[in-house]
């Protein structure tokens, strides 16, 4: 009997416990039970065994009255004799309250095979993560972790954007260490586009749930159950997954231990790399979500840190009238804060520490690095922490000299054929964004110019000494005849490599790169390869459609088309410089189809020098800059390059001329300048003009020429506001 007293004592406080897993000492039906549970403790020994020492407890009773109501129904050998119990097995009936101690295990082991691993901040698969120097980054570190601090501020979201590259995953590691540390880290998640466990939003709810039930035990059944009651609840949309794993299961233990307990829970859920969630449209859900459950008026504690490329999800929604707007604090991490000193600092340790353990004699702390090659770096990284990342990975390389390997980084060109990329991994970057972008924009049917050649006809604030750039994105959307503002639409998933810059002197608008080593990329055919675009293509790809809407357009919308000739011609192109296979492959069949449909002509309708009308025609400068450049394209360029010329040939340079020289007869004539003889013959003669090929040379360039003395000394007279002279020598009169 001692044995059955033992074995009813064993089975009583395994329902107690059983009990306080299930809901907690506080549940007022457990109360009841542990008050029975004490009223007959005689029957239930405290401890597992007896000591010999001790009487015998009293035989149990028939009565069952006695018992606890849980365990009245149940009988142990009623009225038996000769019982001989050998291997005794009890197992208590289950009851509608899921009785068997750890009944929430299967849901929690659930949960567990549907928790993204590699996205937490300690996985393996983030082994060595980036994460900053100790004495880096000091300023938006205090920032970042004041906010996380005054829990009793109303925004209890904080967003980071910034550049690729700009350091933001290692300010993301940094503060979950130091959260990990202080206690308060409740939950992480790192996003990465090449991991299928977390490139999607799919694991983030069960990854955070797991998190907070393993740093919360207690949490563990109740998250648990919400899986046993909704096996499929991984399938479903990711609204009703925080809701029923997250929302839900935190209120049912605030119910159970009170706001106290709830508020005492880890706090800090780090989300990084939103924009590495694959599908721009998960993003802005889980920002719904976010904003939904855990700021809609919840009373959870927690504070929600994510980082992010300024990509038009997260840009959007922080921006005003976005559905963040007032609700979250953001910190613009490339615009806001200056990394040249960190960057300088970090460079100086990692290739001393580097140096110090090379067999070259020549790497010694003392010797390497110089102060020169230290600047070069810092000024070439233009705040991207990738950059000098990707340089010391590239220069410790342990088989080769650090010293010779740097001088590699340092004067590296791109050849063909060459073996060494120290850049491939910042390559492999841009691309990747360049070529997100360029899907994008081009999935949408309205949208009809290439993506690539319009990105690149926009001028960039640090590409001022490119020949090509226009002085405003404004003008490259009004040569091209587009609505304005459609810049805005070509660089809107580029913001992590692009912004803009608006003049307030001259309300202009330029793109601004913020780094140095994309403007690199983007001008490298060896780098950028299928997605490089040469400056003649832009060229020719402003030109064309400008050429085309002219002979397309009548009045009052051609002297539009003529102005943004006019405009492409005065303000964007090259000075006219082009290599001679590219101007006759690209420039000169849109010249000579736009000379033979009678594109000069109309042209010449547009041009008056009144000077009344001159804000509703071309004014004298303009059609100069225009005469300048097509007879440089045609004349000194295309020409020369053919062995011979055809019959449409003559007709495009006779037609080129006399449209020169009618303007030109314009402008002199106002001026009262007088026409030297020669220049007066020359054209008269172009009608006529027959001339062999023998005689190619020697005739036709020297009349150019003349014209072009004419037309350079004219527009140098226009523009400055002087008197005009000429002469046949070059020389003024």
């Amino acid at each position: 009997m001692a044995f059955l007293s033992r074995l009813f004592g064993d089975c009583l406080r395994d329902r107690r416990r059983q009990l306080e897993d299930e809901d907690g000492p506080a549940d007022p039906r457990n109360s009841e039970f542990l008050a029975e549970l004490a009223a007959h403790s005689s029957y239930a020994p405290q401890r597992d065994t007896i000591p010999s020492n001790t009487t015998a407890p009293t035989p149990l009773p028939n009565d069952h009255s006695l018992l606890p109501s849980s365990l009245a129904s149940t009988s142990f050998f009623s009225q038996a004799q000769n019982v001989n119990l050998g291997y005794l097995t009890y197992n208590e009936a289950p009851s509608g309250r899921a009785s068997r101690r750890g009944a929430w295990e299967p849901g929690w082991k659930d949960l567990l095979m549907h928790t993204a691993a590699n996205a937490l901040y300690n996985s393996d698969a983030r082994f060595d993560p980036p994460k900053c120097d100790e004495d880096t980054r000091i300023e938006v570190i205090g920032q970042i972790m004041d906010w996380i601090a005054a829990r009793d501020s109303p925004t209890r979201m904080l967003c980071m954007t910034g550049a690729a590259g700009a350091g933001k995953s290692a300010l993301q590691q940094t503060i979950a260490e130091r959260c990990e540390k202080a206690g308060i880290l409740a939950s992480t998640f790192f996003f990465w586009k090449g991991d299928a466990t977390r490139n999607t939003g799919a694991a983030l709810v069960s990854t955070i749930a797991y998190q907070l039930g393993m740093k919360t035990p207690a949490l563990r059944p109740h998250f648990g159950r919400a899986v046993n009651g909704d096996p499929l609840i991984f399938k479903k949309s990711l609204f009703t997954q925080f809701n029923s794993l997250i929302m839900d299961p935190l209120e049912e233990f605030r119910s159970a231990k009170g706001d106290q307990a709830l508020h005492a829970l880890p706090y800090v859920i780090l989300i990084d790399g939103l924009d590495e969630c694959e599908d721009a449209t998960r993003q802005a859900e889980i920002l719904t979500v976010l904003k939904a459950t855990l700021l809609g008026g919840s009373q959870l504690p927690f504070r929600i840190f994510i980082a992010s490329r300024p990509e038009w999800p997260i840009r959007s929604a922080l921006e005003a009238k976005g559905s963040l707007c007032g609700l979250a604090h953001q910190i613009r991490l490339s615009d806001d804060y200056d990394a040249t000193a960190d960057i300088r600092k970090v460079l100086w340790r990692r290739l001393r520490a580097i140096g110090s353990l090379s067999s070259d004699p020549r790497a010694l702390p003392h010797l390497w690095p110089t102060n020169e090659d230290v600047e070069l770096l810092v000024e070439a990284a233009s705040g991207q922490f990738i950059y000098i990342a990707t340089v010391v990975k590239y220069v410790s390389e342990r088989r080769s000299s650090p010293v010779d390997r740097l001088r590699v980084v340092l004067t590296w060109r791109p050849t063909e054929g060459q073996r060494t990329a120290p850049f491939a991994a910042l390559d492999t970057l841009y691309s990747n964004i360049l070529s997100a972008a360029k899907a994008e924009y081009e999935k949408v049917d309205t949208n009809e110019h290439e993506f690539l050649l319009l990105f690149m006809s926009y001028p960039a604030s640090s590409l001022a000494g490119s020949s090509y750039a226009f002085s405003s994105v404004e003008r490259t959307d009004a040569v091209l005849g587009l609505p304005l503002d459609t810049w805005k639409l070509v660089i809107s998933d580029l913001f992590s490599v692009a912004t803009h810059q608006d003049d307030v002197s001259s309300g202009h608008t330029r793109l601004h790169f913020y780094h140095k080593s994309f403007q690199d990329f983007l001008y490298s055919k060896l780098r950028a390869k299928d997605l490089y675009v040469s400056e003649e293509r832009i060229a020719s790809f402003l030109l064309q459609p400008t050429l085309r809407d002219i002979l397309k357009s009548t009045q009052p919308y051609l002297l539009q088309g003529v102005e943004r000739f006019a405009l492409l011609i005065s303000h964007g192109w090259p000075d006219f410089t082009f290599p001679q296979d590219t101007a006759l492959e690209l420039l000169y069949p849109a010249i000579t189809e736009f000379t033979q449909s009678g594109g000069w002509e109309k042209v010449k309708a547009c041009f008056t020098t009144h000077k009344h009308e001159r804000y509703h025609f071309l004014s004298e400068g303009i059609a100069l800059y225009m005469l300048r450049a097509v007879g440089i394209i045609v004349f000194d360029t295309v020409f020369p390059s053919m062995a011979e010329l055809g019959s449409v040939d003559l007709q495009v340079a006779s037609a080129i001329q006399t449209w020169q020289y009618e303007t030109l007869s314009q402008i002199f004539k106002k001026h009262r300048v007088k026409i030297k003889n020669e220049i007066h013959s020359t054209y008269l003669r172009l009608s006529e003009l027959q001339l062999p090929n023998s005689q190619f040379e020697a005739d036709w360039w020297a009349l150019w020429r003349e014209e072009s003395k004419a037309l350079k000394s004219l527009f140098e007279f226009v523009t400055s506001g002087g008197k005009f002279y000429y002469s046949k020598g070059g020389s003024n009169v």
